[in-house]
Order: C-alpha cells, then structure tokens, then sequence
C-alpha cells in the first residue's frame, strides 16, 4: 500500500470520525470542499506543507495520517514507574517546543539536558491558563487536572480529608509509618508485612497506650489492618495505601521547602521565568 492511498483513505476514515462533511474539513484548511473530495479520492494529494495541518484538525498524528504502525513497546512492571517519569518528561520537552510561552525550550538544548537538570535535583512545573498543572523531578512527578478548574477549591473543606491529615501528622502515626515502611522494604518483603505491638512499641519507643493510638489512626485510614491469629493481634502494613501517604508527605514537602518554579504558563505573567539557573 503507497502512502498516497494510505493518506487518501486515511483522511476519509478520519473526517468521518470527526463528524466533519468534505465541506467543513475544507473550511478548516481553508480549501474547498472539492479539494478534499478529490484527496479522498486519490485523485490529488494536499500540499505537503498542508499535511500537518490536517491531522492537526483530524485529531491524528502525521504517523496515523500516512497509516503508518508506530512499534508498541512493553515495559515490565517494574520498570513502569519510571518509564512512566521519562515519558513525562519527554512530553513535557516535546510540547513545549515552539510554544510561544516556552521560547527558552526552543533553542539547541537537548532532551537529554532536561534529563540532566533533573537528575541533579532541578524540578519543572508548568500551571495552565485554564485548568491542570504538571510538577516533574527525579523522584517525584505528577499532573493535576483540577487545577484553577470551578469548584476545585471545595478539596480544601473535605472534612475527610482534614481528617486523614490530622492523622497523619501525629508525631506517633509519623514513627510508626517510618518503622513499618523501613522494615517492610529493608526485608525486602514480596507481600504486605506482618507487625506485632510489642515490636512496634520496642522499635518506635512507644508504650502500649501510644501504639495503640498510632495504630488505630492509620488502620482507620487504611494504611494498615488487623486481624487476629492464635488470640495474638498481627497488623498488616498495606504497601499499596502506604504509597499514598508517601505521596501525601512530598506534596507537602513542595510547599514547606519553596522551590523554584521553572515554567510558569500564565498570562498574567509577561514572560516566563527562572530558566537560567536551569540552563
């Protein structure tokens, strides 16, 4: 199959699953709607300075406008959390290219200076104009779609969530996270890992009174469970809550330690800032 009939059929299959008649995929391109039945057709080609353009308004890659199979790549689970850090900021990198608002990204400084910056303990964050914000570091990225969005703001009256933080910033549930965190990876343990209240009054200089206390703040917040075995209470440290007390605590970190936003994206802000110590 030649790229001419790819793109033909392509930019049919396309249009139609936009909705868009030959007519207003023209109007669009600012082409007439001849133009673009001939396309289909294959009876012409469009401009080749014209292709980005159309996939732009067909929603599509260049790649699926020529109908080309990009290779599908498989990453093993234990690799997904950074694979999923890098492609961040690859498209962090690549959409900035160009942008009227990311000039500084647009010179002859490579990707794998972006790489570079951040191993060394540089941090990105892009805030949109309308909604979302992105924060990318070395061990730490995330992308925050509510941002500036209507009634984002009620988070901050969450009685729940008031509640879970009063939890968690109670000296005793910070000791008793750190011991069971450190333990359970320290051991190297495949499954969620057991605890006795003996071993964490021992380990977290508690006495019984104050481990049990720390103990029912995160079982009530899911961190850990409990179950009896032989009349002996065993609390289990549940490893797949416990990364979002993890992530609590850094976000947090961000607001205390007052780092440098390198990307602002924000029009009420004349020109983008801090590049320089960045680059």
């Amino acid at each position: 199959m030649n790229n001419t009939y790819s793109i033909s059929k392509n930019i049919a299959l396309f249009r139609k699953r936009k909705g868009y008649t030959q007519e207003q995929l023209g109007e669009i391109l600012g082409v007439t709607n001849r133009a673009v039945s001939k396309w289909e057709s294959g009876i012409s080609m469009p401009d080749i300075m014209l292709l980005p353009k159309i996939s732009q308004a067909l929603d599509i890659t260049l790649e699926e406008l020529y109908g080309i199979k990009t290779k599908e790549e498989k990453v093993r689970a234990d690799d997904f959390p950074a694979y999923i850090n890098k492609k961040m900021t690859e498209l962090f990198h690549e959409h900035a290219q160009g942008d009227k608002y990311f000039d500084d990204l647009s010179n002859d400084k490579s990707l794998k200076h972006t790489f570079d910056s951040i191993n060394r303990g540089w941090e990105m964050t892009c805030l949109s104009d309308t909604k979302g914000a992105v924060y990318i570091s070395k061990n730490f990225s995330f992308a925050e779609l509510d941002y500036k969005t209507p009634e984002s703001e009620s988070i901050f009256e969450s009685r729940e969530i008031s509640s879970t933080m009063q939890k968690l910033s109670s000296a005793n549930v910070r000791k008793l996270l750190g011991y069971m965190y450190k333990k359970t990876f320290a051991d190297n343990e495949t499954a969620n890992k057991e605890f006795l209240l003996a071993d964490i009054e021992k380990n977290c200089g508690l006495n019984e009174e104050e481990a049990l206390e720390a103990v029912e703040k995160l079982r009530a917040i899911g961190v850990i469970e409990s179950y009896v075995h032989e009349n002996t209470t065993e609390y289990v440290f549940l490893k797949s809550r416990a990364v979002f007390a993890l992530i609590a605590f850094k976000a947090v970190k961000l607001i205390s330690k007052d780092p440098m936003w390198h990307i602002v994206r924000d029009t009420s802000i004349i020109t983008d800032y801090a590049f320089e110590k960045l680059w």
